[in-house]
């Protein structure tokens, strides 16, 4: 499908009434032509749970809708997508590689629990002020970034895990009460604030390891934890950066 330009309703099926009954997930990988993708009615795709784009760049224009019952939703290495779709009831996002900085200023979902972005190359900036839910987010190898506003605001958050950004700082504010396990790791601009937050605290939060009777959920931890889109390892800050450019 590497010729591919645009995706609409003959993908669907002319005359069908409700496309892909029973298909519960879809992926698209390595179609450098691909820009865009549109007419996702309400009927179409009424069984689908997750969702993955990958090695997208020239996409550009995605539906405005994406299915209602959607779960799960990967993005990889699409730099033009300017605005993710609406998914009502999506729970988690995975954002990786060449993401488009408009993106991560514009994440709205009203149930998202966990939200994992990694290797971002250009991004300098995470908002976190749309995601009231958000139970659970994870930033890694993100050389560039320098900010993720509201973080300390995410009333639900429970778990935040910080590895490999060099250059990320955060105010001095104290993390929501929910939040039980926190590991900043290999990020050198974060170490007095992680200080700072212990001191704050009755009881350590900053551990390596999930204490006894953690209260969190545990899809939660699970899809933080999950490494199945991690295809390689973060680079040191000495390594060759067109080497980096190479692995992504």
């Amino acid at each position: 499908m590497e010729c591919l330009e645009r995706i609409g309703r003959e993908f669907y099926g002319q005359d069908s009434v409700e496309p892909f009954p029973a298909l519960e997930k879809l992926e698209f990988q390595n179609m450098p032509n691909w820009v865009e993708w549109y007419e996702v009615s309400e009927n179409d795709f009424p069984s689908l749970c997750e969702l993955k784009i990958k090695d997208s760049n020239e996409l550009g224009i995605l539906p405005q809708k994406l299915p209602l019952n959607l779960k799960k939703l990967v993005i990889i290495n699409c730099e033009k997508v300017v605005r993710l779709p609406t998914a009502p009831c999506l729970t988690h996002l995975v954002l990786k590689g060449n993401i488009g900085e408009e993106t991560l200023s514009c994440l709205h979902f009203p149930l998202l629990r966990t939200l994992k972005v990694c290797f971002l190359r250009k991004a300098e900036e995470i908002k976190l002020a749309n995601l009231p839910m958000l139970e659970g987010l994870s930033v890694t190898g993100c050389k560039r970034l320098f900010s993720i506003e509201g973080l300390c605001s995410v009333e639900c958050l429970c778990l935040l895990k910080i590895k490999d950004c060099p250059n990320l700082q955060l105010p001095f504010e104290p993390l929501p009460q929910k939040v039980q396990q926190s590991t900043i790791t290999n990020c050198p601009q974060l170490q007095d604030w992680a200080e700072w937050q212990q001191a704050q605290m009755s009881e350590p939060r900053y551990q390596l390891e999930e204490h006894d009777g953690a209260s969190y959920d545990q899809e939660v931890a699970e899809a933080l934890s999950d490494d199945s889109e991690d295809y390689f390892e973060v680079l040191s800050e000495d390594e060759d950066d067109d080497f980096y450019d190479r692995m992504l």
